[in-house]
């Protein structure tokens, strides 16, 4: 009889004040049908009240569950790049502290890797949680814009309808999203650590799709999604939109060819200046 051995996932995840919304996506996590994986918690500069509840909280599951601690905040960049170094598995799933997951996420998550060519990420079906489940769809990813947001009219994320098209992506977003780790270490660096928030997704996105692989849209893949609980129970470490701007920027510069950098720079810079004065 042949043997089939499983490849072991790391899930690497953030908690910052919000240890009983880390606990409670704990929880989920051990329902999965796939059993082959870790999670990787690192408390991102919460106060030592917030973290002893995370530490005491994590203690009767019965999943595997390494817990490191930083002392300051050091962003999503920072936090997920340090959370990087303890994981050593053959898949890397960089996750939002605030979702609830199905039980068969992991393993449908997998699957494109499977079953395709080429494929550097996938990404889930991402439902809103409002007080529990709900059918309203979030975007997981699609195509950018030259002002920095992403669209998909392929996959309508908007009204109760349940989109179930598998299909490729151009970019994705962060909230949850599986990495071959081969794929980390042929580009060179997980999240650019000077980013902090916003656009880490979106740069990593680039760099996979420029490096000639896939990033695939997995519907069966299902998680829910409450929304940015850390940005809106914590301080932001500065201005919000000095980072959105400042990081859209950034990431047109490191991935565009200089020529079409150039070309596209006034561009993003009236669509800014208009919204500035709006």
């Amino acid at each position: 009889m042949e043997v089939i051995i499983l490849p072991k996932i790391s899930i690497l995840m953030l908690s910052w004040n919000t240890s009983f919304h880390t606990i409670e996506c704990l929880k989920s996590l051990q329902k999965q049908s796939f059993k082959n994986f870790e999670v990787i918690v690192v408390d991102n500069g919460s106060t030592l009240e917030d973290y002893k509840k995370l530490e005491n909280g994590i203690k009767n599951l019965k999943i595997k569950i390494i817990l490191k601690r930083l002392e300051k905040n050091s962003g999503i960049t920072g936090g997920m790049n340090f959370a990087y170094r303890f994981a050593n598995s053959e898949y890397i799933v960089f996750m939002n502290n605030d979702m609830i997951t199905t039980k068969n996420f992991l393993s449908e998550l997998l699957s494109p890797f499977y079953r395709y060519e080429n494929v550097g990420a996938a990404v889930p079906m991402i439902k809103t949680w409002k007080d529990g489940p709900t059918n309203e769809i979030q975007l997981s990813g699609g195509k950018l814009t030259f002002y920095g947001t992403l669209i998909n009219k392929e996959l309508e994320k908007y009204g109760s309808k349940i989109y179930n098209k598998e299909t490729e992506l151009d970019c994705v977003t962060a909230g949850c999203l599986l990495v071959k780790r081969k794929i980390l270490e042929k580009l060179g660096e997980v999240f650019p650590p000077f980013y902090s928030v916003y656009f880490e997704d979106i740069d990593l996105s680039w760099r996979i799709k420029n490096a000639g692989l896939k990033i695939i849209y997995a519907p069966k893949s299902v998680v829910y999604h409450k929304g940015s609980m850390s940005i809106n129970l914590n301080e932001m470490p500065g201005s919000r939109q000095k980072f959105v701007v400042r990081n859209k920027y950034l990431t047109f510069w490191r991935n565009l060819p200089v020529y079409d950098f150039v070309i596209i720079f006034p561009f993003l810079l009236v669509f800014d200046l208009l919204r500035a004065l709006k």
